[in-house]
């Protein structure tokens, strides 16, 4: 399941700027470089955190008219229509497109990745920082306990087929 955010920038379209602002994100954010893993002996599937960001981003040449542009729908659908491979490419998707002197964007999230809040706070962090230069805070992230979980509930977390339900926090090892 894929679900979107549409926005409006008040800053010209400037790719390389948001190349670094994606790394400005990715480094907040570890989730940004995950791909889905799979520990084949406990049939477990784990976040696999990789040395390279894995958001996919998509410059649009034409021009669109604000965020109700045709296209930007067009390009959602297009975006959601097929099954994205989790083990070869991450959990969301950019497209930009040129909006006179602004920039419009297209979130697309898949929702291992994030809930509704959080993916609206990820594009607002990427606003401020587009437009402000405002840095975005380092993501507390830590493993899940077991003890986090009901009486009798059992939510295996997984790093690199290793289970560590333990609740400790291991650097950029993130259970699923």
């Amino acid at each position: 399941m894929n679900f979107g955010i549409i926005a409006s920038v008040n800053a010209p379209l400037d790719e390389n700027r948001i190349r670094y602002t994606v790394s400005v994100l990715v480094k907040a954010h570890p989730f940004l470089s995950a791909l889905l893993g799979y520990e084949g002996e406990s049939d477990k599937y784990y976040y696999d955190i990789t040395p390279n960001p894995q958001v996919e981003l998509l410059f649009k040449d034409k021009p669109v008219d604000g965020i109700y542009d045709e296209s930007v729908m067009k390009e959602y659908e297009k975006l959601i229509s097929v099954d994205w491979d989790l083990f070869k490419e991450g959990m969301l998707k950019i497209a930009f497109w040129k909006e006179g002197e602004r920039t419009c964007l297209l979130f697309v999230f898949h929702h291992l990745l994030a809930d509704g809040r959080a993916a609206l706070s990820l594009v607002e962090e990427f606003a401020d920082y587009y437009v402000n230069g405002i840095e975005p805070e380092k993501a507390v992230e830590t493993l899940i306990s077991s003890e986090n979980f009901p009486a009798g509930s059992e939510f295996p977390l997984l790093f690199n087929g290793k289970d560590v339900s333990g609740g400790e926090h291991r650097e950029n090892n993130y259970g699923l």
